[in-house]
């Protein structure tokens, strides 16, 4: 199969599997509706006993509008199956069912239809929002299922006028009645759950926001609830106990004829102001249901002051739907009066905390010019502020690379520090910050969006966010460039040119949940981002001044150092001198007094040839031959400590190479009567030069057999520490003295006593020196009596 048919053919696919889902989502949400609408109908009419008749109280109708309201115009299906499913049960007649399902559905679509070109929102709490719903949901739309009723009814009927007029009535308050008492709590019902939503989302604000609206502009932002403050839950369990008490008492009740001409009915009014001035708006229209439906199941009980009141049902029915009007208008306007008074005090809580917050951050950048300081004091600051759950900023060097250098976090998520961007990045942002100087969003998934910004929030879980461009004249990090992620400190040196560029980005980041950002938020990160302008820029003065001096003092110190390091090398070159004179002066003076005392011995001896004995000549010829490797090997160390060691490593397997050595001084061990023993386990090979290697093995072993007296045993044994291997040369002979074993790798000149230019101490020296070249180190521990043990380490290959 091609690739573009493949391709086609998933695609295909996909978008079947996302029909399908919708559909399915669509079915269910239909039923849903028509079952609601269908129990709750018939519920009321066996509660009331109206069979098929108009209903003084019809809750289906706030059910049906809800509905709408919450899943669109479509749900008017639902709305309409559902009516026939309850004509169909109570065997309706089917052209009387056909104008109850046509009333009722047209008349929830016209409603929601009105409440949108209001700009009606959900919350409900604005005073704007409830008297819409009042003029137009609750008394306009009434008006159209009660005149298709009642012109169906009338006509299969055959009503007269009276009966005309008295069923249009009835439906038109029916239905207003139950869109008054159900629509306004199902919707703060869904409020409240969503407030809770926040709430368990680890939003942990001193606001929570609602944005479920239908107006545009900035009157989308909802009213902002204060928190602080809060009533306690003893005083709404006394305040809902108190409530549903007086109003059973006041509805369940059989009060006089004489007792009830007294207004009882409004003795529970008290506690609804109550809720509107304590408990918020949803609680408000949560109290004036509950009152209402302890009105209605008193009434219907014929109880309470209204059955004492009037003797006719008709008034009894008239005087409830009056006192369920009355209270739940006056809840739903109380509640959105207090709603907005307490959305004012918010504001300006807001605009003073912005102040606040404004000022402190001014105060700062005099008090402080550093720069790593400011900008972390702002990220925490703004996360305070706005409760949010990440903060960061990030800034540019000249060539567009990006880096996270401040952040404040809620523990829990992911951290930005460090993160790097490229230059396609910030050409991108630029592009973005020409169009939209704050870029501002609410729902990172309803939002359409570039790759890399979809790739941003998905790493970092951000569902919701504000970024806010600083913008300089051509300042950006040159510190960047040279690392991936630079301090704070190297980044304020700043370079500049004429333009302006992006200099960095101050990000918000909601993580929880979604956030409807308010325009006071807006406007203080807008004013933030001219105080961290500032910040910058006098930090960009304070760095320069800084630089300058440390520039100086840099140089001074490294010109101090180049004197010392060079005062120690001159001090290191005149003690290799003076050791080189000694041994001319001293050893080497001796060796050739001794072989002048012969020569001058067998030149006094008569005759013209002279004889001399094989032993003596051989002596001269070692004593000249241990002279001359004394010379080399001072030449060599004088050669190692100007020019260094050529140090050229391999592979090298050291149990064998041990076992070599051992192999070619195995006549040392015999003339010295040395024991051997050979420990040397597998181990990795190692990083080294063979020919340097050697010497360094030789020497030691040579040394602890020439330096002991005969029978002594020498040990060689190896271990692992770390990335190394740790060679070590012992034996159980006189051992070193402590003070001897600190000086014995140095060169320098000694006592007498001390022989610091035999073979030994030179050839430790030189030891030392090869060691060191391989990256290792060498040492000995040894105790007198007990013998000594020299080591050194050496890397793996």
């Amino acid at each position: 199969m091609q690739p573009g048919i493949s391709t086609s053919v998933t695609t295909n696919a996909n978008t079947n599997t996302v029909n399908q889902t919708r559909l399915w989502r669509s079915l269910i949400v239909l039923g849903a509706v028509a079952f609601a609408y269908f129990l709750t109908a018939r519920m009321s009419l066996a509660i009331l006993q109206l069979g098929f008749l108009a209903s003084p109280v019809w809750p289906p109708a706030g059910i049906a509008l809800a509905a709408l309201l919450w899943q669109g115009r479509w749900a008017g299906i639902g709305v309409a199956l559902g009516v026939l499913w309850m004509n169909a049960s109570l065997d309706v007649p089917w052209l009387l069912s056909t104008g109850s399902t046509l009333g009722s559905a047209l008349q929830a679509v016209v409603g929601v239809t009105l409440l949108r070109q209001f700009g009606f929102r959900l919350s409900m709490d604005r005073l704007r929002d409830v008297l819409g719903f009042v003029g137009l949901a609750v008394f306009i739309t009434p008006i159209i299922n009660a005149t298709i009723g009642t012109m169906f009814y009338s006509y299969v009927q055959g009503l007269n006028w009276m009966q005309i007029v008295q069923n249009w009535w009835t439906i038109w308050l029916g239905d207003g009645m139950g869109i008054l008492i159900l629509t306004p709590t199902l919707l703060a019902l869904q409020h409240y759950a969503h407030q809770n939503q926040f709430k368990f989302a680890g939003l942990n604000s001193r606001f929570i926001p609602s944005n479920q609206s239908f107006g545009r502009g900035s009157e989308t932002y909802s009213a902002w609830y204060v928190t602080a403050d809060r009533p306690s839950s003893g005083e709404k369990w006394i305040w809902l106990s108190s409530l549903i008490a007086v109003s059973w008492i006041v509805f369940y009740s059989q009060p006089s004829e004489t007792i009830a001409m007294y207004p009882l009915e409004y003795l529970p009014f008290p506690f609804i102001i109550w809720a509107a001035l304590r408990f918020g708006h949803v609680r408000t229209i949560l109290a004036s249901f509950v009152l209402s439906v302890i009105a209605i199941s008193g009434t219907i009980l014929e109880r309470g002051p209204f059955i004492a009141k009037a003797s006719d049902p008709s008034q009894v029915v008239l005087l409830l739907q009056a006192f369920i009007g009355v209270i739940t208008i006056t809840a739903l306007i109380l509640a959105a009066v207090m709603t907005t008074r307490q959305s004012a005090e918010a504001q300006l809580r807001l605009t003073a905390e912005r102040n606040r917050l404004l000022s402190e951050m001014a105060m700062r950048i005099r008090q402080s010019l550093d720069l790593e300081e400011i900008l972390q004091t702002t990220v925490e600051e703004v996360r305070q502020f706005l409760h949010a759950d990440r903060v960061f900023f990030s800034c540019f060097d000249r060539d567009g690379q990006g880096s996270v250098v401040a952040e404040s976090i809620v523990p829990g998520w992911a951290s930005t520090i460090g993160w790097t961007t490229d230059v396609q990045v910030y050409q991108e942002l630029q592009s973005m910050f020409a169009q939209e100087p704050i870029r501002v969003v609410a729902d990172t998934a309803q939002t359409t969006v570039s790759s890399f910004l979809k790739q941003y929030h998905d790493r970092f879980h951000v569902r919701a966010g504000i970024a806010v461009p600083i913008v300089l004249d051509g300042a950006r990090c040159p510190a960047m460039m040279k690392q991936k992620s630079p301090t704070l400190a190297e980044c304020s040196g700043w370079s500049s040119d004429p333009t302006p560029n992006l200099f960095g980005v101050l990000v918000v980041n909601q993580c929880s949940t979604t956030r409807q950002w308010q325009p006071l938020e807006v406007e203080l990160l807008e004013a933030l981002g001219t105080q961290v302008t500032i910040a910058i820029q006098q930090g960009q003065l304070y760095k320069r001044v800084q630089n300058l001096n440390a520039n100086l003092e840099n140089q001074v110190a490294e010109r101090t150092l180049q004197l010392q390091a060079n005062m120690a090398e001159l001090q290191e070159l005149n003690q290799l001198r003076d050791v080189l004179i000694h041994a001319i002066a001293h050893d080497l003076r001796t060796t050739v007094m001794g072989s002048l005392m012969v020569l001058k011995n067998l030149q006094n001896q008569p005759g013209e040839n002279i004889a001399m004995s094989r032993s003596l000549l051989e002596r001269m010829t070692q004593s000249g031959e241990i002279q001359l490797c004394k010379l080399n090997s001072l030449l060599e160390a004088y050669k190692n400590k100007t020019e260094g060691i050529v140090v050229n490593a391999d592979e090298l397997a050291l149990q064998p190479f041990v076992q070599s050595i051992a192999s070619d001084l195995q006549p040392l061990f015999e003339l010295n009567e040395a024991n051997f023993v050979n420990k040397f386990p597998e181990l990795p090979p190692v990083a080294a030069d063979r020919s340097q290697l050697e010497r360094v093995f030789r020497h030691l072993i040579v040394n602890a057999v020439k330096h002991n007296p005969p029978g002594v045993t020498v040990t060689v044994k190896a271990a692992m520490t770390g990335n190394q291997v740790r060679c070590i040369v012992e034996d159980d002979g006189k051992g070193i003295s402590p003070s001897q074993c600190e000086r014995l790798f140095d060169l320098r000149i000694g006592t007498t006593q001390e022989r610091q230019l035999t073979g030994l101490s030179l050839g430790l020296y030189l030891c030392q020196q090869i060691v060191m070249a391989h990256g290792g180190e060498i040492g000995v521990d040894s105790t007198l009596g007990m013998g000594s043990q020299f080591w050194f380490t050496l890397p793996l290959w």
